[in-house]
């Protein structure tokens, strides 16, 4: 079973930025990384005038483009998926999956804030990525605390628990 990880946290304090660089860590180490991105809003990632839009808009439930190298895929949902229910579809052939967002399942949770009032009620809370001291935090001993500088540190982390 592939390991997800969620990094939860307010809009605005970074999330997306320290995924990116580790990202980027995780890869030159020789792992293959996934990333899933939960959001509450409707959106769109094909453009009209396209091929595939046009098939999407004629009515079909699933369109997917494919090229040797890339597969996109828009499929219309009667319900959403679960966490776990994206990763065994879709991201089986990665070592490890990193989630933005999903803060209600119950899967490993890295927080990652910018002032003490920000950390999440999540579980398992396994690591706070913030420039605040443990104490301002709230948070107890046994969870690991990173600065934003320490992408490696956090790398290494996570490949000791989850990859290797």
């Amino acid at each position: 079973m592939v390991p997800i990880v969620a990094f939860v946290g307010s809009s605005g304090v970074g999330k997306t930025t320290l995924l990116k660089k580790l990202i980027s860590v995780l890869k030159k180490h020789g792992y293959r990384v996934g990333a899933i991105k939960h959001t509450h809003h409707e959106f769109e990632i094909d453009k009209p005038g396209k091929d595939s839009y046009e098939l999407k808009v004629a009515g079909a439930e699933s369109v997917c483009i494919l090229s040797s190298t890339k597969l996109g895929l828009v499929h219309d949902l009667t319900r959403e998926f679960s966490l776990r229910e994206i990763t065994e579809k879709f991201f089986s052939e990665v070592d490890i999956v990193l989630a933005e967002g999903f803060k209600e399942y119950s899967v490993p949770q890295v927080a990652v804030v910018r002032t003490e009032n920000q950390v999440p009620k999540v579980t398992p809370l396994i690591a706070v990525v913030s420039e605040l001291e443990r104490t301002r935090l709230k948070i107890n001993r046994e969870t690991v605390l990173f600065g934003f500088a320490e992408v490696d540190g956090l790398a290494e982390f996570l490949e000791k628990k989850f990859l290797k």
